[in-house]
């Protein structure tokens, strides 16, 4: 796969899994071109992590006495006019695809590793909410939902 070649090692990895109807074909086309905003949409649990980022962010500006700037919201995140994530397609039997979606990092040095870990650990499994909704898509994509 190509994440192995472009990041074989790496220091936190976080993957998520989901049985989608359809062949490999089939649901690789619905991947790319499900739009991943719906995740945010759909999912009253994934926007409530959102926010409190948000909220996180604001209270970083705040403390350090800086004007927060919040980006304008993209109209749409699709596969398609992205290269930085990692799904895979494997056959699961007749018209089933296993669809993966792997999430991988890799510090600069050991500070920006102590650093990205205190972060990480106590957030993966809210990371992994947000990657079981974006499995979730697909397979609404996939299935015309």
């Amino acid at each position: 796969m190509l994440i192995d070649r472009l990041m074989p090692g790496y220091d936190a990895v976080r993957a998520e899994h989901r049985i989608v109807p359809g062949d490999v074909a089939t649901v690789y086309a619905a991947a790319r071109h499900a739009d991943f905003i719906r995740a945010w949409r759909e999912s009253v649990a994934v926007r409530l992590l959102f926010a409190a980022r948000g909220l996180g962010e604001r209270a970083v500006c705040l403390i350090a006495r800086r004007e927060h700037r919040e980006p304008p919201p993209p109209e749409s995140m699709r596969l398609a006019d992205q290269i930085a994530c990692n799904f895979s397609m494997r056959p699961y039997g007749p018209d089933r695809t296993l669809v993966s979606c792997e999430c991988r990092t890799l510090a600069t040095d050991e500070t920006a590793r102590r650093g990205f870990m205190r972060y990480w650990r106590p957030l993966a499994p809210f990371i992994g909410l947000v990657m079981r909704s974006q499995l979730r898509v697909i397979e609404a994509e996939t299935t015309g939902r």
